[in-house]
């Protein structure tokens, strides 16, 4: 069991399958479908995210910082943290007007509708709608390409950091309490729910934004909780 370096919110809203996911007919859900290793063949590490839809959904910037490319060849919007130590590469983007309303040095927040998925490549390759995703990380002076996959909070675990956490029913500091972390364990009302080192799946929308401050969204014994980002890590 790893820490992820970082962990991402999904690039668009909705349920996101894995690779092995068998699509029913009609069905408009996402699914991985083409993987690193798959992308490794051709000298990328990113992963391809498709709904087997033709309909322009909107791509949501996955961390916040500064469009440092900006590219309509092939729909590329690339946003550098502003820490400068991470980089998300958006390909395939759709040429529009919401394309456009991020030029080379604006500034977006996470969740930030940054373009349109679409198939924006030069012709004559013919591709399906789908996010071509990239994450880059400087490591010694140097960008380090990863595999985005397991970097999405949908693919991680949240796992509280200690004792001392309250787990809410809301993305609030005002929400009903759910549990409390103690020293020997998750309580509620008193009672042991669960060991403090219990690893509670995260949901879609993996985040929530309340009181100024960004929620995990979460699942605890069957319940949907809401835990202060600060108070977990995230376990792959």
């Amino acid at each position: 069991m790893s820490h992820a370096p970082i962990t991402l919110p999904s690039p668009m809203a909705g349920v996101i399958h894995d690779e092995m996911w068998k699509r029913p007919r009609g069905n408009t859900d996402w699914r991985l479908t083409k993987t690193a290793a798959q992308h490794a063949r051709s000298g990328a590490k990113a992963i391809d995210l498709g709904d087997g839809d033709t309909d322009r959904d909107n791509c949501y910037a996955i961390i916040g910082g500064k469009v440092v490319q900006h590219r309509a060849r092939d729909g590329v919007i690339t946003i550098e943290s502003f820490d400068k130590t991470w980089r998300v590469v958006n390909a395939h983007l759709a040429i529009d007007a919401l394309f456009r309303d991020h030029p080379l040095g604006s500034t977006v927040g996470v969740g930030t509708v940054i373009g349109h998925v679409s198939n924006t490549f030069p012709p004559p390759t013919v591709l399906g709608a789908h996010w071509h995703g990239q994450v880059g990380h400087k490591v010694d002076g140097t960008w380090v390409w990863l595999d985005p996959w397991p970097l999405l909070a949908i693919n991680q675990f949240a796992v509280l950091n200690g004792a001392g956490s309250n787990i809410r029913r809301g993305p609030s500091l005002s929400a009903p309490i759910f549990a409390t972390s103690r020293a020997d364990g998750i309580r509620r009302a008193g009672v042991k729910i669960a060991e403090l080192s219990a690893r509670m799946h995260v949901g879609q929308p993996p985040m929530a934004v309340g009181d100024g401050l960004v929620w995990v969204k979460a699942s605890l014994n069957g319940e949907v909780v809401f835990i202060w980002k600060n108070l977990v890590h995230f376990d792959l």
